[in-house]
């Protein structure tokens, strides 16, 4: 994967969330935040999209870029502070608009699995792994009782493991959902 513009500066960030504030065609998006946030895969993404309408505000699929590149392969200790909490406001938002990710998946959860089998540092069996969906994200993850976690894009089908300085960020969505009481 290339990656040629990643906001790992305040100033890009900065300037990330101010381009976020309002819809993003998908037609105008390489234009628009192209010197902020650029790699084949975004591109790809961004791509798509526009397949499915040049109109279509592709905000979702930059924030979801955003988290993937940042709080996953990233090791955000080499990112200013400042930039890290914008970052993470921008990957946290929901955005208006028709959800493009139904439309875009192309991969599952029994392909992740079949990945988690063959990426693992010890062959794990399935129920070694637990796997979930981060709600509004068309990303699953997965953590083995060995806390190795991994995150699977099921619209490229996109295997990132996550670094442990990152893996705070991740583990809400790995705790069982407690009962309302009566």
């Amino acid at each position: 994967m290339s990656m040629w513009a990643l906001p790992n500066t305040t100033e890009k960030a900065e300037l990330l969330r101010q381009a976020m504030e309002r819809p993003i065609e998908a037609r105008r998006a390489v234009d628009e935040i192209g010197h902020l946030a650029a790699a084949d895969n975004l591109l790809d993404r961004i791509e798509d999209a526009r397949i499915w309408g040049s109109r279509r505000d592709v905000r979702g699929l930059v924030s979801n870029w955003v988290s993937q590149m940042i709080f996953s392969w990233e090791d955000t200790r080499r990112i200013p502070e400042e930039a890290v909490d914008i970052l993470w406001e921008i990957s946290s938002r929901k955005y208006e608009g028709k959800d493009l990710f139904p439309e875009l998946h192309r991969h599952g959860e029994q392909e992740f699995r079949t990945l988690l089998r063959e990426v693992s540092f010890r062959p794990k069996e399935d129920s070694q792994w637990q796997v979930v969906s981060d709600d509004g994200s068309p990303d699953l993850f997965a953590l083995s009782d060995d806390g190795e976690m991994y995150r699977f894009c099921r619209l490229d089908g996109m295997l990132l493991d996550i670094k442990a300085i990152n893996q705070p960020r991740f583990m809400h969505m790995f705790e069982p959902a407690l009962e309302p009481a009566p």
